[in-house]
């Protein structure tokens, strides 16, 4: 994707690129993982993890993770192999927001949630942009 840059104030770039998407994530099974919808980002080096934990008695744990190729998956579809942007960072309490800056450029972002108990819900926005 090309990425128009403008210098129209001083020597800061202005970008027109930007992706982005909402999700609520209540994570599952004995250990309660889940993980969000991976977001294609295209290269955009400028991510951004914008996490809330909006219901549940027990903190949840977040790890930022991307791609930057695929394996091949289950009936021939590409399957992106994920690996971790930071360890996993415990969430403030209920209806608190995080924010998580990386710069990466990549091709594909999404998180992974862990919490102990099965009520828990987080609310998560992942962004890239290009300035």
């Amino acid at each position: 994707m090309p990425v128009l840059e403008q210098n129209g104030s001083g020597s800061v770039n202005i970008s027109s690129a930007i992706t982005n998407f909402v999700q609520t994530v209540e994570p599952t099974g004995a250990a309660a993982t889940g993980n969000t919808r991976e977001l294609y980002v295209n290269q955009l080096p400028r991510l951004v993890f914008h996490i809330t934990q909006t219901a549940g008695a027990t903190a949840a744990t977040f790890t930022p993770q991307f791609s930057v190729r695929s394996t091949t998956g289950g009936g021939g579809e590409p399957a992106q192999n994920f690996l971790p942007l930071s360890g996993g960072v415990v969430l403030p309490a209920l209806n608190i927001p995080l924010v998580l800056e990386f710069e990466m450029p990549c091709d594909f972002i999404r998180g992974e949630i862990l919490t102990s108990a099965v009520s828990t819900s987080v609310t998560v926005i992942l962004a890239a942009y290009a300035s």
